[in-house]
Order: C-alpha cells, then sequence, then structure tokens
C-alpha cells in the first residue's frame, strides 16, 4: 500500500485495514526519535537580506539525502527562501 503522511513527520503506512503508525523510542540522549532513523547535522549557509548566515541545526532522517531536503523544507517553511537561497556544506552523523 502507498504510504500517507499525517502533518510534517508522521508517516503512516495501511497494513490490512488498518493504519500502522512510526514507533518512536527514547533513547540516552533523553531526545525521542523514529525507530529506524539517525540524526544528522547540517551545516551550511542562508541568505539573509543583509548577506549571508552560517547555521547547524540536527535533523532526524533515514539517510544523507533525506536531512538535506527535510534542511530544504524547513528552511522554505520558517523563512519563506528558495533552494537556491540556502547552501548546505556538509551534511554528516
Amino acid at each position: 500500500m502507498t504510504p500517507r503522511t499525517f502533518g510534517r513527520t508522521h508517516a503512516a503506512v495501511w497494513e490490512g485495514n488498518s493504519i500502522v503508525l512510526p514507533v518512536w523510542e527514547d533513547t540516552s540522549d533523553g531526545a525521542t526519535h523514529r525507530v529506524g532513523m539517525s540524526e544528522f547535522t547540517v551545516t551550511g549557509r542562508w541568505e539573509t537580506p543583509t548577506g549571508w548566515q552560517d547555521f547547524e541545526t540536527a535533523v532526524d532522517a533515514e539517510n544523507e539525502d533525506v536531512a538535506r531536503e527535510r534542511t530544504y523544507a524547513e528552511f522554505g517553511s520558517r523563512h519563506g527562501l528558495k533552494r537556491r537561497q540556502v547552501e548546505i556544506d556538509e551534511v554528516g552523523t
């Protein structure tokens, strides 16, 4: 079946006649993460009206490509930026 999205980060999957939501787990660092996901640190810079501002953010994602995409989505959502206004230098664990 096709995965459905509820909100921004809750992906559900149909199994038979029911919806299965992702399982969350508490980790030793006190944060809550989705099972099967890692925390990536994304660094780069974004364009402001007066120049460029450096950033570093933590993103829960399945892999580096998804972490990169979620970073673009977050800057677009929060700051109204286009992808060309966000430069990602590094994605690491």
